[in-house]
């Protein structure tokens, strides 16, 4: 929602979600994701550093490497 210019509608959204019981690797990166994607920089930086410390294999290398929406 936020990429496609409904950002107060997708920030509104994004508070209803929340953090799975498993799977906490997937959750912590696209959180990430989010908060540079809606350009939150004081929420992406600590989100990011807790992506890094839950990753469990190299694949996060890649998404920071390829993901365009990570340079904003």
């Amino acid at each position: 929602m936020i990429l496609d210019g409904q950002r107060e509608e997708g920030l509104k959204k994004f508070d209803t979600i929340e953090a799975p019981r498993g799977d906490t690797e997937f959750y912590e990166s696209m959180r990430a994701w989010f908060y540079s994607v809606s350009q939150q920089r004081e929420k992406f930086y600590p989100a990011f550093e807790t992506a890094l410390t839950h990753a469990r294999a190299t694949h996060i290398l890649e998404w920071i490497d390829q993901d365009v929406d990570l340079d904003v």
